[in-house]
């Protein structure tokens, strides 16, 4: 992808979890109010796309390079397999999941 191409937009349709190979790229999530969106500066090894591709639902943020980038993209089918067939990989995504899943809960919990 060359600087300033989107890879995917809000509402498109998820075709996987992308990994930044090379290159700078940043990801743009629309705030509560749609206007106040942030930024997440990425870096080469960044992985993105993960919630939608699980839960099989369209994107909900921008991803955008900053510099010309390679990524790579791993379908649904895919994961599930790679998951299926690597348990140190399972593992850690279940360990990953169980900390985000904490986190967010506390957030709730406490009216965040």
């Amino acid at each position: 992808f060359r600087g300033g191409a989107a890879v995917y937009t809000p509402g498109s349709a998820r075709s996987g979890i992308w990994i930044l190979y090379e290159g700078r790229a940043r990801l743009i999530v629309a705030g509560a109010s749609q206007r106040h969106p942030y930024s997440v500066f990425l870096n080469s090894g960044d992985v993105l796309g993960v919630p939608e591709t699980l839960v099989n639902g369209s994107y909900n943020a921008r991803l955008e390079t900053i510099t010309s980038s390679t990524f790579g993209c791993l379908g649904r089918s895919s994961l599930c397999l790679l998951l299926a067939c690597d348990v140190i990989l399972r593992s850690q995504l279940i360990e990953e999941l169980s900390r985000g899943l904490t986190l967010a809960t506390r957030r709730s919990a406490n009216g965040m």
